[in-house]
């Protein structure tokens, strides 16, 4: 077998993409749970890999349905995942078995939540210094952000710049230290999407998820599929026009929604206390939001008045 980080560095060979589409996921496969120690293992190795990687094996095996991962940009993930799986199951000593799921969802859920938190730890709010170019393109998104110098709001614009890539990395300058961070954290950032990272005070169960509903939805849709983890539900609505509605509830914490967001125009607006994100790509409608300890997550290709209906009647039952 060869050395582990020479195996990844195929991933810049442009064969890499054929070598995942030819292969054949082996169903019969024997899967190990993991000890203590080699999750810890794992979670060095995983730390190696880009970003996007750790985002599929987290997604696929939290048994995101193919058509979710579709509307993530994520194709052929049942490849991807099974690949990733062979060299990391390698890498940290076992074999003729792969990783098991709940082990692989453990470690990923680790090693994103540390991404987050050391980078957000690292970054002195206070010293940002922002360019022209970037108050100019968010002030169309939160107008008049920058009138004020208050140490919430300092606060709120770096963790916006941070969690959204919007533009290029060149509209903005930090002081040395916190630009070199930040810098270093962007380009393992795919720049086709957003990365949410939504954090909060309060703390909700998975038993809370199912306590929220979508008291509002257009005629003749129904409930065509329900996925249940301990930190995500997910809910897909049809009717006979093809239309659907996909919800999404989860347990907030410091591991990132990624959406794709390339080339458009993010809009925010604020009902009833709740701060929503509301932009279209390709015919669907996406909005997000977070209450009470959950993130929530609509997509959708009915119109936009009808998806921010939906969004705005998501309460408490």
């Amino acid at each position: 077998m060869k050395d582990f980080n020479e195996l990844f560095e195929t991933a810049s060979n442009s064969s890499f993409v054929d070598q995942i589409n030819s292969l054949n996921p082996n169903e019969d496969a024997t899967y190990v749970k993991l000890s203590n120690n080699q999750i810890e293992s794992l979670i060095n190795k995983l730390s190696s890999l880009p970003e996007k990687y750790i985002h599929i094996l987290f997604l696929y095996y939290n048994k995101a349905n193919i058509s979710n991962l579709e509307l993530l940009n994520i194709k052929n993930a049942a490849n991807y995942a099974f690949y990733l799986n062979q060299i990391l199951s390698a890498s940290i000593g076992l074999e003729n078995s792969l990783i098991a799921h709940a082990s692989m969802i453990i470690a990923c859920d680790r090693v994103l939540a540390n991404n987050t938190s050391n980078l957000l730890s690292s970054i002195d709010f206070e010293s940002i210094e922002y360019s022209s170019e970037f108050k100019r393109k968010l002030n169309k998104l939160i107008p008049n952000c920058f009138a004020t110098k208050s140490h919430v709001w300092l606060k709120k614009i770096a963790a916006i710049l941070i969690i959204m890539l919007i533009g290029t990395t060149s509209i903005f300058t930090f002081n040395a230290t916190a630009r070199q961070k930040l810098f270093n954290w962007l380009i393992n950032t795919f720049p086709k999407y957003s990365e949410f990272f939504v954090t909060s005070q309060d703390t909700a169960t998975s038993d809370d998820l199912n306590k929220y509903h979508a008291f509002y939805l257009p005629g003749g849709f129904n409930l065509s599929e329900k996925s249940e983890l301990d930190t995500i539900v997910t809910e897909e609505y049809q009717n006979n026009s093809d239309k659907f509605i996909w919800i999404l509830k989860k347990i907030t914490n410091d591991t990132p929604i990624n959406l794709n967001t390339e080339d458009t125009e993010i809009q925010w607006f604020i009902n009833d206390g709740i701060e929503y994100m509301y932009w279209e790509k390709d015919g669907v409608s996406y909005i997000t939001w977070e209450k009470d300890g959950i993130t929530f997550n609509i997509n959708t290709n009915v119109d936009k008045s009808t998806c921010i209906k939906i969004a705005e009647s998501v309460k408490k039952q």
